[in-house]
């Protein structure tokens, strides 16, 4: 047997002692977790443009991005990283993801990606005269236009342009050479190329065109032929083909001018100059044909222009002869209209009208009184309210007002002007400024839109 000594004996204890005193034998607290990283990658702005993203995560973790960064400590757990969009040199560049989460382990390394994109936008006007498209691009910071490249050729007088909800494609009626034109959109640049051959419009005179909200269809109002065409929209082309025959607006001859459809793509209505009525359709869901609902209504003398509010409930029509703005309430069921109550735009030669995409407020182009009427509309009813200092002055017979998709910016065609001004919209009182000077156009600028 061997033989253990006293001293062997003391010297084991003290160890004994020693490791139960640090907490040795499993009694004691467990190490800390170990902590993650989390790096944000942020790609796509022009050099020298601060990002703006923000991560927040577990015990109320936040912090701001400007630039690629890697965030050490983090303790596990979901975290979501948020971008904004920004401006940068006039331009805005919206985040890929507004939002995405990531997942940081204990002791791992996570990674997330911000990725930016330019997204220029673009005001395109049809010079009636001219037989061409004037483009330009719009500062997203001052709503300044700027020209891009030479104007473009269309058929004989177009009035209207009407972009697909995609921004692929734009489409243009041509009212004296009874064609449509489609176009496609370089969406860094702006311009337009024409897209295959024109289409011969089945119906006389088309003066104006409306895309349903899902893409799928196209709709034609027929001055001259009166009546309103349906088209099918090729998805991947965005070519355009007869759907059916064209439509009477009823009553007569109504000379349908101009069109609009509810948000949802379930109603189309026509302004009809002819007899001062508004006409409604259903559509088709399936076929996206027509149908008429009802007789046309009245909408006082020579009825021009016409706008959708963005909830759908409101139609609104502008009347030429008798300066007045009727507003009707919409069946949601059966796409009916009831008028409501009327406004006097306070000038004369009321022409094209639209509503900010808020809904808060309307806009009136007055021809011969070289005026623009502003409103604000009552979201109940639909009411309109003059805006102090309405109507504006706005030399140069202005024709055509559109809006661009935030509600910062209105762009209006100077008809014998030959050219566009653009206004800021104040946010709270509808009020319009003119931005700079008015950029010159082709002969005779009608309608125009934003993309």
């Amino acid at each position: 047997m061997t033989r253990i000594s006293p001293s062997a004996l003391l010297s084991g204890s003290l160890l004994l002692a020693s490791a139960l005193a640090c907490g040795g034998g499993g009694g004691g607290s467990a190490p800390p977790p170990a902590l993650g990283t989390l790096t944000v990658t942020i790609a796509g702005l022009p050099g020298g443009t601060n990002a703006t993203v923000t991560v927040t995560g577990p015990s109320s973790f936040s912090q701001n991005l400007t630039a690629t960064q890697t965030l050490t400590a983090l303790p596990a757990g979901t975290y979501t990283v948020a971008a904004m969009e920004l401006i940068a040199a006039g331009t805005e560049y919206p985040p890929a993801q507004a939002a995405q989460t990531v997942q940081v382990a204990a002791g791992g390394a996570a990674t997330a990606t911000v990725t930016y994109a330019a997204h220029p936008h673009f005001v395109y006007a049809a010079n009636s005269n001219a037989a061409n498209i004037s483009a330009y691009k719009v500062d997203a910071t001052t709503g300044a236009l700027t020209a891009v490249g030479a104007p473009i050729a269309t058929g004989s007088e177009p009035l209207n342009l009407v972009p697909h909800p995609s921004g692929k494609y734009v489409y243009v009626p041509n009212r004296s050479s009874d064609e449509l034109r489609a176009y496609t959109v370089d969406a860094a640049t702006g311009l337009l190329t024409a897209l295959g051959n024109p289409l011969a419009a089945p119906g006389s005179g088309p003066t104006a065109m409306v895309v349903s909200p899902n893409g799928k269809w196209a709709f034609a109002a027929n001055f001259n032929g009166n009546s309103v065409a349906s088209f099918s929209i090729d998805a991947a082309t965005g070519a355009l083909s007869p759907n059916g025959n064209p439509v009477s607006p009823g009553g007569g001859s109504p000379r349908p001018w101009v069109l609009a459809q509810d948000p949802g793509g379930k109603f189309l209505y026509s302004c009809n100059y002819g007899t001062g009525t508004v006409s409604a359709f259903s559509i088709n869901p399936t076929t996206g044909q027509l149908t008429a609902v009802g007789a046309p209504v009245a909408a006082g003398g020579s009825a021009w222009g016409i706008a959708m509010h963005p909830t759908g409930k409101f139609l609104f029509i502008s009347a030429y002869t008798t300066h007045m703005v009727y507003v009707y309430a919409i069946d949601p069921v059966t796409g009916a209209l009831t008028q409501t109550s009327s406004a006097d735009t306070g000038s004369t030669g009321t022409e094209i009208m639209t509503v900010d995409p808020t809904g808060k407020f309307a806009y009136v182009a007055n021809y011969s009184g070289n005026t623009i009427s502003m409103f604000t509309i009552n979201g109940t009813t639909g009411a309109l309210t003059p805006v102090a200092g309405s109507p504006l002055a706005s030399p140069g017979g202005p024709a055509c007002i559109t809006i661009d998709a935030k509600g910062k910016f209105a762009f209006v065609t100077n008809y014998t002007g030959g050219s566009v001004s653009a206004y800021a919209i104040n946010g709270a009182t509808g009020a319009l400024t003119a931005i700079g000077a008015a950029v010159p156009a082709g002969s005779y600028p009608w309608m125009l839109t934003y993309r």
